[in-house]
């Protein structure tokens, strides 16, 4: 089994589900502090996906449940 980066799972995810990178939101550690609410409100209810940056380097990604699960089956799906 592959294993697989935060980030390349979730370009993965998009990928499957045939939205176009340029559409993938980053923001920073800080913002997410202060907007967490309206963040997780925009991947739960928005279908936004979310790259979290750290000192501008991509750290991790919020993804609705939805994608979670997508997520979950890819190696399972690749192991065939």
């Amino acid at each position: 089994m592959t294993r697989w980066g935060a980030i390349d799972i979730v370009r993965a995810i998009w990928y499957n589900s045939a939205m176009d990178t340029k559409d993938i939101e980053r923001v920073s550690v800080t913002q997410l502090k202060r907007d967490t609410s309206n963040l997780l409100a925009r991947v739960c209810y928005g279908g936004k996906r979310i790259i979290i940056t750290s000192s501008g380097k991509e750290r991790a990604a919020l993804v609705s449940v939805g994608d979670l699960e997508r997520l979950l089956r890819l190696p399972q799906e690749e192991a065939g």
